[in-house]
């Protein structure tokens, strides 16, 4: 078990007093561990089963799903025995290679890079190597491609829907709340992919004043003309990351000294960042959807040793809940709090 303390946004006195409380100042986490299995049967999405019993680091999944997940997998893995159809769906490792996996059912930006990524180094600060098994889908996803080939990961493609034995896995546990880890490996993913990143990446035209902006999909800034208009007379380069490869990204954040983006998975680039960069977060009023409150790149900037700023904006469409809800920004306060950065 470890204690982080959080460092707190820079501006906390200047947001609503009902809303300073979700900025929590610190949080427990219990360690990682790379742990060895042997005989292992592993389901398309990731359950595993170690000589028949059910490995519970395997799954992001409360306790309750266990014996759910666990009966199963076993249906499955006795249908490999015993049924063609099990057969012909099962895939046996070549053995003397030891392999991993990372498997979560969340495989968004953020997620992927922050939460299965991030598993990874608990692998390398443990010095064990392996091959890394990524379903054939996942490889079709541009960042999750990028993202291996940046890192030098070793890995091998398996077909989707294919359950997989092997005779020795190294499995990193989970981080359960996907944000509540430990620093450590944070900085050392973001150093890995620095490293990994090829010079002739970085590009020559570089920002100091980076403002992401998202122009398809949901929570989209409702007078987003306005906003880009004010960013560019700040000085911003403002740049929507939809399309662009990993590599792309992190060569534009590499050198930004402030980063300003709404609330979502463009903001996971934070992790490129120079040491004690400036993030400001744009963040539909909590308090117009329940309170709901995500304070994921809050705990990522203090992660990174960057100072976090928050702005609130206001919701857009009434209706809709928090993770659909386009927004609408004041953008002579925004000006304002980016002016006080």
């Amino acid at each position: 078990m470890g204690n982080v303390v959080v460092k707190k946004p820079v501006n906390i006195l200047s947001i609503r007093e009902d809303l300073q409380c979700l900025f929590i100042g610190q949080y427990d986490f219990i360690e990682q561990t790379s742990d060895h299995y042997t005989n292992c049967f592993i389901t398309f999405n990731g359950i595993v089963l170690s000589n028949f019993r059910y490995v519970k680091n395997c799954f992001y999944s409360p306790k309750s799903y266990k014996r759910k997940y666990y009966l199963w997998a076993l249906k499955r893995r006795l249908g490999s025995i015993i049924s063609r159809w099990g057969s012909n769906n099962t895939i046996k490792m070549p053995r003397g290679v030891v392999y991993s996996i990372i498997h979560q059912p969340y495989i968004n930006y953020f997620h992927w890079t922050i939460e299965s990524l991030s598993r990874l180094m608990v692998l390398e600060k443990a010095n064990q190597n392996s091959v890394l098994l990524v379903p054939e889908g996942l490889n079709n996803i541009l960042y999750i491609k990028n993202s291996l080939e940046i890192l030098g990961v070793k890995y091998k493609i398996v077909e989707d829907d294919k359950d997989i034995i092997v005779k020795h896995l190294l499995l990193p546990s989970m981080v359960w709340w996907g944000n509540r880890y430990n620093p450590e490996y944070i900085r050392l993913l973001s150093n890995r992919f620095l490293k990994g990143l090829p010079q002739n990446n970085i590009l020559s035209d570089r920002h100091s004043k980076i403002f992401i902006i998202r122009e398809k999909g949901r929570r989209k800034i409702k007078n987003a003309d306005e906003v880009k208009v004010a960013m560019l007379n700040l000085g911003f380069y403002v740049v929507d990351f939809e399309g662009k490869t990993q590599q792309e990204q992190i060569a534009l954040v590499s050198s930004a000294k402030i980063l300003v983006a709404q609330h979502g998975a463009g903001l996971t680039n934070i992790l490129f960042m120079p040491l004690g960069g400036k993030v400001v977060e744009i963040y539909v009023d909590p308090a117009e959807n329940n309170y709901h409150f995500d304070d994921s790149y809050y705990i990522l900037s203090s992660a990174l040793g960057h100072d976090y700023y928050c702005f609130i904006s206001q919701k857009a469409n009434a209706e809709a809940n928090f993770f659909e809800s386009d927004h609408y920004i004041n953008v002579e306060e925004l000006v304002k709090t980016i002016e006080s950065v």
